[in-house]
């Protein structure tokens, strides 16, 4: 697709979103999201993101309540008997109400799905639409509610703007993305990326189901969208459905790649592509930018293998301590980058005794089979004390280092049961 038709399509995907604001703080209603059912998600996945999991669990927590009734705390109370008989007769003008929030609804959801290039099914399974399906709920309660018209009124117009900002996609964010501050970049961030790494599971769910399709393009060498899409650029009978999945995944910055050892595709956010956009106008501070570009880096573990080289995961854990250090205190993307530097540290030092056919040394554990630190392990330790000695980071490996040191760099006894201790968020946050 030629940059014209990108334009185009953004602009016009963009077009009924430009007088939104970009913050996408929760709302007091979104928030009183407390007390019916869960509707699970069924989204099956050869990939878990155990740091999806983790870091986003509050992802989770919301998704478990998406079909409750939202109960709103009111500062005023209804007042006598009448008023609350009053209420229950639902006027025209609370109908009409809940109408046009059921209009902006379906609107919404039909822009969405065209960004997202997503089937009927796979969309309903979003972590967005099921929210904003709650919202509408809570919407088309009010009648059943004891306030009266005038409250009733204000109540369902009040969620009209939570539909609007939950059903913006990625792509439509990062399009009408402005200058922010560092409590509006957090929200913003915060929201993309919750979004983003749902949408990530279901476009890996949604691939791994077209096998058909991609399967002799990959044979030929296109294991990427880009690759996949060429692939089919001049055929006569490119299929549809994978094409459009594909389109909907480049937009909204997801990246799939496949991995072979799996026979299936991997999903993860394409900062080059968004790239081009939060840098253009310098919209995001730089600690905001910087936790999209690690989310976007090379993944550092998959499966339980670590897959990048010992030196890069040390630079990685710098990284993530630097964002740390330069977030705000009250930043609720912390607890995030802790998750990712902690599962990282821990294998940064440790490794793996997990067993792997395909390398020569059968896993990733620290020592080699004859119980002596590997080479590149140690360099890494070096490499990592000697270019940052005054991070955090750095002194913890610094510890553990010389630990191995006194034992000759050889296997301790019950290696495989000591734990190491991990520099906590508070010592990280003001390195």
């Amino acid at each position: 697709m030629d940059d014209k038709i990108l334009e185009k399509r953004l602009d016009h995907l963009n077009e009924s979103y430009h007088r939104i604001p970009p913050q996408t703080d929760p709302s007091d209603i979104i928030k009183a999201i407390e007390k019916e059912k869960p509707e699970k998600l069924t989204v099956k996945r050869k990939w878990i993101h155990w740091p999806y999991v983790a870091s986003f669990i509050g992802v989770l927590l919301i998704s478990t309540v998406l079909a409750f009734q939202y109960t709103v705390e009111k500062d005023e109370k209804v007042g006598n008997a009448d008023q609350i008989k009053e209420s229950i007769a639902t006027s025209d003008k609370v109908q009409a109400e809940i109408e046009e929030t059921r209009k902006i609804f379906e609107m919404r959801v039909i822009q969405a799905q065209e960004s997202l290039g997503l089937s009927d099914n796979a969309f309903k399974e979003t972590y967005m639409y099921q929210t904003a399906k709650s919202i509408l709920r809570y919407a088309e309660s009010a009648p059943k509610r004891d306030l009266s018209e005038s409250e009733q009124i204000k109540l369902v117009h009040s969620v009209k703007e939570d539909i609007e900002r939950t059903l913006l996609t990625p792509e439509q964010m990062i399009r009408g993305l402005v200058k922010l501050n560092p409590e509006e970049a957090d929200g913003w961030i915060n929201e993309f990326l919750k979004k983003h790494h749902n949408l990530t599971m279901i476009y890996e769910e949604e691939i791994n189901k077209l096998e058909r399709d991609w399967k002799k393009p990959v044979r030929n060498g296109n294991e990427d969208i880009g690759g996949i899409t060429r692939y089919y650029r001049d055929s006569k009978d490119q299929p549809k459905e994978l094409i459009n999945l594909l389109e909907g995944a480049t937009f909204n910055g997801v990246a799939l790649k496949y991995v072979k050892n799996t026979d299936s595709f991997y999903g993860y956010l394409d900062y080059e592509f968004i790239s081009l956009y939060i840098n253009e106008n310098s919209s995001l501070p730089e600690p905001y930018k910087k936790i999209l570009e690690l989310d976007g880096s090379k993944p550092a573990i998959i499966t339980g293998e670590l897959r990048i080289s010992w030196k890069e995961a040390g630079e990685r854990l710098i990284q993530y301590e630097k964002v740390l250090s330069q977030l705000p205190n009250n930043s609720t993307l912390k607890g995030m980058i802790m998750v990712e530097y902690d599962r990282l540290y821990h294998f940064f030092v440790h490794g793996t005794a997990i067993e792997y056919t395909e390398r020569e040394d059968g896993n990733q554990s620290i020592f080699s089979k004859d119980g002596i630190l590997k080479p590149e392990v140690k360099d890494a330790f070096e490499y990592l004390i000697q270019t940052y000695p005054t991070t955090i980071t750095s002194k913890y490996i610094k510890n553990e280092y010389n630990d191995l040191k006194e034992s000759q760099f050889t296997k301790p006894k019950d290696w495989e049961m000591e734990m190491s201790p991990v520099p906590s968020i508070e010592e990280l946050s003001h390195s």
